[in-house]
């Protein structure tokens, strides 16, 4: 996050009241895909720094940068969730391409360096993260690592998420071996569970 001191870590204890008083309240706390800082690596590559759904390269969809992995990295490393527990997040339109990778990191520093972390990072994530995914990505592992109780239907069209027909996504989770009860689930009522309708 960019402040008057500089880039900083949204975990950096500068930002704990903030932090405190949306466990406090029980508010949502989504971070929404678009343009980041991230941007400027991309450029290394010889691409636009600008963000515009349904019109890149095929080399941007390809790099490595994820702003929204790192961030719940940093938020579940640097003890922000542990320190306020009542915390709930939502990733929307960022897909779900980066949790593999961010899970197999997790794994990897809890398993090298246990003693960093009060439990297994990824059942934190578990219990405090929902995602909405992109039509075209792997449903069937998403479900495996985060449970069909933490994704969500995306339909923001025309955004990058969205799709023309909402409904239509029923048809991508059955074909990942989502049963009825769990698309329901994805289709509206995370959603609500989320942000307790």
């Amino acid at each position: 996050m960019l402040t008057e001191r500089g880039l900083k870590s949204p975990a950096d204890r500068m930002f704990d009241d903030f932090w405190a008083l949306a466990s406090e309240a029980g508010v949502v706390c989504a971070y929404h895909g678009g343009d980041d800082v991230y941007a400027e690596l991309i450029s290394w590559w010889s691409e636009s720094g600008e963000t515009e759904a349904f019109r890149s390269s095929a080399l941007r969809g390809l790099l490595s940068s994820s702003a929204v992995a790192d961030t719940f990295a940093a938020l579940l490393s640097q003890g922000v969730i542990r320190r306020n527990p009542n915390l709930r997040f939502a990733a929307i339109e960022t897909g779900s391409d980066w949790v593999t990778p961010l899970f197999k990191s997790l794994k990897k520093s809890f398993v090298q360096n246990p003693q960093l972390w009060d439990e297994d990072p990824r059942e934190t994530f578990r219990r405090h993260v929902w995602v909405s995914p992109f039509h075209e990505n792997d449903l069937s592992e998403l479900k495996s690592m985060i449970g069909p109780d933490r994704m969500m239907l995306g339909s923001d069209w025309p955004h990058t998420e969205g799709l023309v027909d909402p409904l239509s996504f029923t048809k991508d989770l059955e074909a990942a071996g989502l049963t009825d009860d769990e698309i329901r689930l994805v289709m509206g009522e995370n959603a609500k569970a989320l942000i307790g309708f």
